[in-house]
């Protein structure tokens, strides 16, 4: 893996974990310099580049979250950067939770993003990535009541998102009574909501979502902060996912990205 620091390309052979100047490399000696050239004009690329699928991003997780009982007061989240997928040309990206990051750390990836590496406290540890399948991303879910009219410009606009959480189970009697707010698989926004009825494609996948899995606590975001929506009853409302669309269409393209988004160089 090559890199550049204070200007000068280096060389990380990342079966031994040896930093040398490229120079002192007899892995980059023997490349010859036709595609030495070639190679070090790659200096002024993002450090964390992609292909035609992905692009590498680091973004806030969201790990867990506390609903006040009324949904109009201030929610509380625990978010941490962590390394993401984000697909170039849809409103979806998938989380990597092994792979969280903090201010400080020095992060390196190959071109093809087959291999990430973070450097922390003297400490160098790299990822590798394969393919897997598209995952499951739309799903229809059983509303609390109709939209409210001041509802209107935020659904055209596709920024009222739920929650996907693991189900809170009584073991009594084996049946669901809630969202886990301390095991969050995904963020979603509503595609559609017609009456009691609605459509939601996954913008944030933490952990692969699944049948059974809990749909809750309806929101939007404003200044990177959750805000209540109005009409839509009390945090008790919450829908099982039964049914997951199986189907290979991507997300939803032709939207903005939500307020809380953002992107951190580390």
């Amino acid at each position: 893996m090559l890199f550049f620091k204070d200007e000068i390309l280096h060389c990380l052979n990342l079966e031994t974990l040896r930093v040398l100047p490229a120079d002192e490399s007899t892995a980059w000696n023997a490349l010859g310099k036709q595609k030495q050239t070639t190679i070090a004009a790659y200096q002024n690329r993002p450090p964390l580049p992609g292909n035609f699928r992905w692009l590498l991003d680091i973004a806030p997780r969201i790990n867990r979250y506390i609903a006040p009982s009324d949904l109009s007061g201030v929610w509380q989240t625990n978010e941490w950067l962590h390394l993401t997928f984000a697909d170039p040309d849809n409103a979806y990206r998938s989380s990597i939770g092994a792979v969280e990051l903090k201010l400080g750390d020095v992060v390196l990836a190959t071109s093809d993003s087959s291999k990430f590496l973070r450097l922390r406290d003297g400490t160098a540890t790299v990822f590798f990535f394969g393919l897997r399948d598209r995952p499951s991303t739309t799903l229809r879910t059983s509303m609390p009541s109709p939209p409210d009219p001041a509802l209107t410009e935020a659904l055209s606009g596709k920024t009222v998102c739920a929650f996907i959480c693991e189900p809170t189970v009584n073991p009594l009697n084996g049946k669901t009574v809630g969202p886990n707010r301390e095991r969050i698989r995904a963020l979603v926004r509503i595609a559609k909501w017609k009456d009691n009825e609605a459509e939601a494609w996954i913008t944030e996948e933490y952990m692969p979502v699944r049948e059974g899995d809990v749909i809750a606590d309806l929101h939007t975001w404003n200044n990177h902060r959750i805000q209540p929506i109005p009409g839509t009853g009390t945090k008790d409302w919450f829908s099982v996912i039964n049914r997951l669309d199986r189907k290979a269409t991507p997300p939803i393209s032709d939207v903005q990205p939500l307020d809380r988004k953002f992107s951190v160089n580390v």
